[in-house]
């Protein structure tokens, strides 16, 4: 099994900008959080995460920021969560 190139660079010394971008389940989510608990144990001070997740937010919202909220930070890798709620009526 090979790794992914961030845990790859990680484990080479290298430092790693992870951006995470999504909905309201990434903006506050404790997943977040818990990723950036395991990354700091295993590489410590080597992974910068950016949360970029804005609440109430669907995939159009998501291409039209990718720029400024995504590619402008130049991330080793990203973290995509947009989910599908059905509406009830």
């Amino acid at each position: 099994m090979s790794l992914s190139a961030t845990i790859s660079n990680l484990e080479n010394g290298k430092h790693q900008h992870i951006v995470v971008y999504g909905t309201s389940l990434t903006e506050g989510g404790a997943w977040v959080s818990g990723l950036k608990e395991i990354l700091d144990r295993r590489f410590p001070g080597q992974v910068k995460l950016t949360n970029s997740a804005k609440a109430a937010q669907w995939s159009g919202w998501a291409l039209e920021n990718l720029e400024e909220r995504v590619i402008a930070f130049v991330p080793d890798a990203v973290f995509l969560e947009f989910a599908i709620i059905p509406l009830l009526s």
